[in-house]
């Protein structure tokens, strides 16, 4: 039965899409192109493609590895030049960087040796570079261009449609080297080769979109102290942001493992067709963005601390499904589950890292929180690929789902959760 509160959520929805400026606009497009892009078509045929150029998950962790390294070296940077040029100007050379990336590493195609490895691995790390441009670039920017009243369903649809867009993006990269190795006279490889350009051209458009939005400016600036208050709140900066971080790098771990390598696993292990695991990475997909949609509800209804903490569980619990049932229904659960999650928690998370400290320490919480997450991703791919072929893949995913659990209770005994009066305040705030 549909709540009062509830209702006025979903109006609250219709109202804040009608609030938002062109450059809002704008930026959700640019989320979409991605998610349709990266997150789905790169998702699904980057590891296959190095599967069939002859490359086992040793080289898959390597090169995932370094690209989430570079992630998280320049990520600080990345903060640094969105301070001083500009948050739009670095969303646009991100995804110059990006779409340049995405389009020059399939030439891999007519290289060998050491000089193909070398060519995949520095043309993923600029694309890595490009989305840390975009995504460290992007908290900031949202919090320029939009007001406190519509900025929590941004930070939804942000995290929300990207997935959904990802779905689309899976389905199509999941069929597209079959279908083109039908009907045209090429290898598989080059079949793969050529779908993974099909995401080059979509961020090409991203880039055309961003270059027609213009300089930022808040409605409403917010005040200098922290929005929120919480049992840290009285430490240092630094401190928040470092406990901060280390909850981040730690949760980051289930997603990272799961992720690099759940379509190596269906290939390999479960020996499911590319066309299935596009399916299934689509279906994911579409999962979780419809539960990232519904972050401003449970937001509402119980507060971001409490949402950030069982979704950090349910993430958990998920990769450990997918680790302990070896069959594509266990596989599909535990992928959609991890997906929802990770969703759920993230547009929650995103609004608490800039709420927990001052105003002018945003963009630095912005490059530690991706720096973190990237050190977790890039960590967990370079470990898996060895680990994988030494204690198999349950193992190692049953490691990240400790890992993640982990991290919801040191969050918790940091961060604390609101209680009575404060409790039911944010609640009524949380969509204001």
């Amino acid at each position: 039965m549909q709540t009062p509160q509830d209702a006025m959520a979903v109006t609250g929805y219709f109202h804040a899409l009608r609030l938002f400026n062109r450059n809002v606009r704008i930026f959700i497009l640019s989320a979409l192109l991605l998610g349709f892009a990266f997150f789905g078509i790169y998702a699904v045929l980057l590891n296959l493609y190095l599967l069939r150029l002859g490359y086992d998950t040793t080289v898959v962790g390597l090169v995932n590895g370094m690209g989430f390294v570079a992630y998280a070296v320049f990520s600080l940077p990345a903060g640094a030049l969105g301070a001083r040029f500009g948050t739009r100007r670095m969303l646009q050379v991100g995804f110059v960087l990006a779409a340049l990336g995405t389009g020059l590493l399939p030439a891999a195609q007519f290289l060998s040796g050491d000089l193909q490895v070398a060519w995949i691995a520095v043309t993923y790390t600029v694309t890595s570079m490009g989305l840390d441009a975009y995504f460290v670039n992007s908290n900031p920017f949202m919090l320029q261009s939009t007001t406190p009243r519509e900025r929590m369903y941004l930070y939804s649809l942000r995290v929300g449609m990207s997935p959904i867009a990802a779905f689309v993006g899976a389905l199509i990269g999941g069929f597209l080297p079959g279908t083109l190795a039908r009907l045209l006279p090429i290898t598989d490889t080059a079949s793969f080769a050529l779908a993974l350009l099909v995401a080059a051209v979509a961020l090409v458009v991203g880039v055309v979109a961003l270059f027609n939005t213009t300089a930022t400016a808040t409605g409403e600036v917010d005040q200098e102290p922290p929005v929120r208050t919480s049992r840290s709140s009285s430490g240092l900066p630094v401190l928040i942001i470092a406990m901060m971080g280390l909850v981040i790098m730690l949760r980051i771990a289930s997603e990272g493992a799961q992720r690099t390598f759940f379509n190596v696993y269906l290939d390999e292990i479960l020996a499911m067709p590319t066309a299935q695991i596009g399916m299934l990475a689509a279906v994911g997909q579409l999962v979780g963005g419809f539960a990232a949609l519904m972050s401003p509800f449970l937001a509402r209804r119980w507060g971001l601390e409490p949402v950030i903490v069982w979704a950090s569980l349910g993430m958990a619990v998920s990769t450990a499904a997918f680790a302990l049932l070896p069959h594509w229904a266990g596989a599909a659960v535990g992928y959609a589950g991890l997906v929802s999650f990770t969703y759920i928690q993230r547009p929650c998370s995103l609004r608490h890292t800039m709420e927990v400290v001052p105003a002018r320490w945003r963009e630095t919480a912005a490059g530690v929180a991706n720096m973190v997450a990237g050190i977790g991703w890039g960590t967990m791919g370079f470990a898996g690929g060895y680990l994988v072929g030494i204690y198999g893949y349950q193992s190692f995913f049953l490691a990240s789902a400790a890992l993640t659990g982990i991290s919801a209770v040191i969050f918790l005994w940091y961060f604390g959760l609101p209680s009575g009066a404060l409790s039911r305040r944010r609640r009524a705030d949380a969509l204001h």
